[in-house]
Parts: C-alpha cells; structure tokens; sequence
C-alpha cells in the first residue's frame, strides 16, 4: 500500500508532540500559566504550518478570536452557548461543504480534521446551559469562571490533542497548566507514553500491511465476480484494517498526552497501580471482544460518543416519551459533524437501527440465556452476539468509508443486504421470544 505525503505529515504531527513533552516537563519553575498557553499555541501553529502550511491554522485562529468575542458578549445570555456552539458547527460545516463540491471524494487531511476537535471541547464550554442540570460530567466540564483570550487559545491549541483529539474538559486542561490535583504529583510519565507509541506504530504498520482490503474495492464490479461467502469475509478485513489507522492515530495521541503528564488519571485504589487512561479515545481489547453496538460504540472515539451522549442523547432523552427518537437525531447530529457525504447519513441512520435492534434482542433474549445454570447457554450466547457485532460493524461501515451513496449501496447490495435482511429476522425473533418466554413464565407460575 502506497503512502501518501499527508499520511505521512499527520504521522509526524503526532509524534512531534512528545518533543513538545519532553520541552514542557523542561520549563523553568517560574514558567507562568500565561507562558505554558502560549507554548501550545506556537508549538502547534508552526508544527502544523510546517506539514500542511500557515493558511488553515490562520482560518482557525480567526475563527476562535470571533468565537471568543461571543463568549464575551452573550455568553451567559440563554441563548448564548446554543449560538457559539451553532457558529463553531457551522464553521465546520461550511469548510466540510466546500471541501466536498470542489472535489468530491476527496480525503486528503486539512485544518477541517482538528477542527471537528475544537468543536466538541467549544461546545462543552458551553455545556452547563445545554443539558440536564444533573449531569455530574457535563457540570464538571463547564466553565464556571469566563477564560482569558490567551488562556481559550492555550486550550483549543494544546499540543496534547490538536490534530486528531482527544477532546478533553476545559477544566481538566486548566488544572493541568495550573498544576493542579492530580497533576500536582504526576509519576514519571515515559513508560506508559512508550507504550502507547510503540502500539500505535504498530496498529498503523498494521493498516499499511492489509491495504489490499479496502472498501474502495469492494464497489467495484470485480467484487462482486467473488462467491457471496468471500465478499462477507472480505468486509470483516476491509474493516479491521480500518479500524488499525484509526486504533494508530488515536493512541499515538494518547500516548502524547502521557507523555506532557495529562493522561494521569490517579492511582487505582483496589490495585494501587497509577492510571494513564484519563484522555483514552479507543480501548482496543474491549471493542474487538465487544458482544454488543452498544459496547463497541462505548469504546470507539470514547471522548466523542461522551459528547454525543451528553450534550445530544440526554437533553432529548428528557423531553422523549420513547429512547428511539434520541438516538437517531444522536446519530444524525455525530454525521452531521463529520461532514455532508451521503455515506455517512447511511452509515449512521442504519447504525442507529442496528443498536436499537440489539437492545431488542439483547432484552428478549438475556433473561432466557441467564436461566441455563449450566452456563452452556450463555458460552452460545456470546460467542454468537460477539460474531454479529463484528460483522454488524464491517457491514455497517463501508458506505461511511466510500462516502458516496451509490458506492455504499453497491457493497450492500454485493451481499445481498445481508446486514439490513438479519435486522429484519433479527428483531422478528426479538418480538416472537418476548412474547414466547412471557407465556412460559406464565405458564410456569400457573404450574406452581
């Protein structure tokens, strides 16, 4: 699989952070809040000049001081966070159109990627107004005191998580400049750094050595010369190796959040072992065993689905009468903020009936799993929910990663709508067991 220049720019704009690391652990003493903002906001404006030149950085610097002022003016006004967070979408979602009808198709990185990222920590600013004044995460994330100009800067900016996230809390970042608990006593922060390189590079080598299975292919008419069976095995590797660009990146970043100190998380108080996790974006082992959407979505872009869940899923929650609604619109506003390409509303409509398919089946098949004491039943039961999450998602994901609709639908089609058809028998046998095991309960306590 050939490389291109921006694979390789992005690449190094995630590693030059753990320079950026070893130069902030560096800084003098008397180094003032100021000056460490000031530091993540030179870093990254000339490392991404550097790689993909100084107009798209220009554009986002503009765009935040035009935010910022209003912040200033309607911020704490009722309507004030709904028209920040609106105008930061917009931005997004402007540059996004453009990009699409000048060349359709076309993936090559710019300023647009670490934008989708200011959006989300913008938005959660602005989070104490948007959502259910209960919300223990939302209220921690929200800004009690108005920031300084330079202060936002060093935020939006940090050399932490600029190109690619992770998202993380105002608050947190504050503490972290500020030296704040648990930052104040942070254990040297190397290995686990190390660690999340080491398996980033590899998850990304990874991704270069399978780029023979690409969905790309698989709307061509070649695919479809395969036999059935080989072109739903090819999708379960087209998949994978998707998934390992995105599993490289994200712990690349995360491993450069480690490294300035900001992963830390505390020590865990039952095994007394200090935790880097605090800004994880992916747990690997939990998604490839995951037995559920539901679970994978919980575990992929974490800091994301955070947001959508807070910030969109929540409030509408508490105005729904049924959980359907609110996960659809979740799903349309997180297309949405990926961009305008017909794969993605596919992608994320179909996944949003996907899940709500499997918490059906999920809820009429469970109770019926757990009354086997031999634990046969339940072994069946895994293995068979694990298979069909995978599969759900290999399925699920092509229209997203061709963007166009008419690709995506193709591949679909390649397998007989293979995914759509078991959501369909799937959610009849959902209904039929609910109604079934019901009966029997109720024959059961007759009997007694």
């Amino acid at each position: 699989m050939a490389v291109s220049n921006d694979q390789v720019g992005v690449v190094a704009l995630l590693l030059l952070p753990y320079a950026a690391a070893a130069a902030w652990h560096r800084l003098p003493p008397s180094t003032t809040t100021t000056q460490r903002h000031l530091f993540s906001v030179a870093f990254t404006s000339l490392s991404w000049s550097l790689f993909f030149g100084w107009h798209g950085i220009a554009e986002l610097l503009s765009s935040c001081l035009v935010l910022f002022a209003v912040m200033r003016l309607v911020g704490r006004r009722p309507y004030g966070p709904l028209l920040v967070t609106f105008m930061a979408m917009a931005h997004l979602s402007f540059n996004r159109l453009v990009k699409q009808l000048a060349s359709f198709g076309d993936q090559s990185f710019d300023i647009s990627a670490p934008q989708m990222v200011l959006v989300i920590k913008i938005s959660a600013m602005q989070a104490r107004e948007l959502v259910v004044a209960s919300d223990p995460i939302i209220l921690a994330s929200a800004v009690q005191e108005m920031p300084t100009l330079i202060e936002f800067l060093g935020y939006l900016f940090s050399f932490t998580g600029f190109v690619v996230g992770p998202a993380f809390s105002f608050a947190d970042y504050r503490n972290f400049v500020g030296n704040k608990p648990p930052f104040d006593k942070t254990p040297d922060p190397w290995q686990p750094a190390l660690e999340r390189m080491a398996l980033g590079i590899a998850c990304l080598l990874a991704f270069v050595a399978m780029g023979r299975y690409s969905y790309h292919w698989a709307a061509t008419p070649e695919f479809v010369a395969f036999p059935l069976y080989a072109r739903l095995a090819y999708l379960q590797l087209a998949g994978l190796s998707v998934r390992f660009k995105f599993y490289g990146v994200w712990k690349l970043a995360e491993g450069a959040c480690a490294a300035a100190g900001f992963g830390y998380s505390g020590r865990d108080p039952h095994t007394h072992r200090d935790n880097w996790d605090r800004h994880s974006n992916v747990n690997i082992l939990q998604l490839e065993s995951a037995q559920s959407l539901k679970v994978i979505l919980d575990n992929w872009n974490i800091n994301t689905a955070k947001w959508l869940r807070h910030s969109v899923y929540l409030r509408l929650y508490t105005y729904s009468s049924s959980a359907f609604v609110p996960f659809v619109v979740t799903f349309i506003v997180s297309a949405i903020w990926h961009g305008w390409y017909p794969g993605y509303y596919l992608t994320f409509i179909t996944g949003a009936l996907f899940t709500y398919t499997g918490r059906q089946v999920r809820r009429a098949v469970r109770p019926w799993v757990l009354l086997d004491t031999t634990g046969q039943r339940k072994i069946v039961y895994d293995w068979l929910t694990w298979a069909t999450s995978l599969f759900a998602v290999n399925y699920l994901v092509a229209p997203f990663i061709v963007l166009s609709a008419q690709d995506g639908l193709q591949i679909w089609s390649a397998t007989w709508y293979a995914g759509h058809v078991g959501m369909v028998v799937l959610l009849a046998v959902a209904r039929f067991w609910a109604v079934a095991f019901k009966h029997l309960n109720s024959k059961n306590r007759k009997t007694e």
